[in-house]
């Protein structure tokens, strides 16, 4: 559906005269998403490995590549993102980047976040951000997982240590985890300390399934028409 805003005559009055001025302005064409098709991309998966957070305030990104077949599905519905929680209810965050143009994230389109509420156990969330009526750039877009350190998110862990026999250790950690994917790509971007930082590929590490590449947040969009 489209919506068309049209500009008319503006009329200037003043004390004494009056004066009547015409500006001619182009047609503003409004496309708004028609959402009778529908397409989950970004191969995330629950099965991998999941994020425990011991109480470290970043930002962890997954990047989205714009391919042509979304031109049929450029509007972003759902944001999808899988998860792991101990607890009934846990909240996280999410935010969705614009794409700088040294494909870094850049400008955030979803205004501070947005909160999420999960249940407890393996969840699929799904995140209605039609509302915002962002379009996927051609440029790429990111969607940011952020953990709510509080205390209603907060669960006891036991940590064990390699190379100690029989020894744990309790700590704290937050909920819910997030989980996470080995990807074949060069790194993945966190927003740490004030500023984006880049996460390597595994190296020499003593699981085969992430050696040589990055975990990657298991998150994935529903786009629409």
């Amino acid at each position: 559906m489209k919506k068309i805003v049209t500009f008319l005559i503006l009329s200037f009055f003043f004390v004494g005269f009056s004066q009547t001025k015409t500006i001619q302005l182009n047609e503003v064409v409004i496309e708004l998403p028609k959402m009778t098709k529908e397409v989950e991309v970004g191969g995330a998966r629950r099965k991998a490995f999941w994020h425990h957070n011991s109480g470290t305030n970043f930002i962890f990104c997954k990047h989205f590549e714009f391919k042509s077949e979304y031109k049929q599905t450029k509007f972003i519905k759902n944001v999808v993102v899988f998860t792991k929680s101990r607890i009934k209810k846990a909240t996280f965050k999410i935010f969705v980047y614009a794409a700088n143009d040294d494909g870094s994230p850049g400008e955030e389109l979803t205004k501070n976040g947005l909160i999420v509420e999960t249940k407890k156990g393996n969840q699929k969330n799904y995140i209605d951000v039609s509302y915002l009526q962002l379009r996927f750039p051609e440029s790429g877009i990111f969607v940011g997982y952020q953990w709510i350190l509080d205390e209603a998110n907060k669960v006891e862990e036991e940590n064990y240590y390699d190379g100690f026999k029989n020894v744990n250790k309790l700590t704290y950690g937050y909920q819910p985890y997030l989980i996470l994917n080995p990807a074949d790509i060069d790194f993945t971007y966190r927003f740490f300390d004030n500023k984006w930082q880049k996460t390597q590929r595994f190296k020499n590490s003593n699981i085969n399934l992430i050696e040589g590449k990055c975990n990657e947040p298991a998150i994935n969009l529903v786009l629409t028409n």
